[in-house]
């Protein structure tokens, strides 16, 4: 039986350190949905609830 191979993703997006935001918001989705999701940070930033 062959191996099964795992979904990818990859993720260009900003970094939000709070995590509330950008590739880690989309890694924890892509965790959500069974995909293995990789990063890269193309800029950072940080945001709260406030905006």
């Amino acid at each position: 039986m062959p191996e099964e191979v795992p979904s990818l993703a990859l993720s260009v997006a900003g970094l939000d350190p709070c995590g509330g935001a950008g590739m880690i918001a989309d890694l924890r989705t892509f965790d959500a949905c069974g995909v293995y999701g990789m990063g890269v940070a193309a800029t950072v930033t940080y945001q709260s609830t406030m905006g």
